[in-house]
């Protein structure tokens, strides 16, 4: 049997997951607790993302130019590098850590509020719109 051909991009060059992705016009994202669902309104076919991590490299539109693009790619370099680098590394240890049977139980993501606290109120402050309510932890 053949090997499967390798995906290709519409200029004819070899799929870089590495690099920025487009999502196609007709295709929805609807962000959900376990992850996402992606809808093709051309070809009516629902996807599942499985967590939102990916979610986080998407914007609603395009680099206006190169100066933009230079800073999508700096966040998605700092994005990668964090979720893959310190969250799963993090992660796989404290895996490793309960199948060793040391601990019974671990509250993961124990600070996560405190941090989503800190940028909305980072946002509310530089919105400096009065009307809205200041959030509350």
């Amino acid at each position: 049997m053949p090997a499967p051909a390798q995906a290709r991009r519409a200029d004819s060059s070899p799929f870089d997951p590495d690099r920025g992705w487009r999502l196609h016009p007709q295709v929805a994202v609807r962000p959900e607790p376990f992850g996402a669902l992606l809808y093709h309104f051309g070809t009516r076919k629902l996807s599942f993302l499985k967590n939102r991590t990916i979610l986080t490299y998407a914007r609603r539109t395009a680099p206006v130019d190169d100066a933009d693009r230079a800073n999508c790619e700096n966040m998605i370099n700092f994005l990668r590098d964090v979720t893959y680098g310190d969250d799963y590394v993090l992660g796989m240890k404290i895996q490793k850590g309960l199948e060793s049977g040391a601990v019974d139980n671990i509250t993961f993501g124990k600070n996560e509020r405190g941090n989503q606290f800190f940028h909305e109120i980072v946002d509310w402050y530089l919105a400096a719109d009065p009307s809205k309510p200041m959030p509350v932890m």
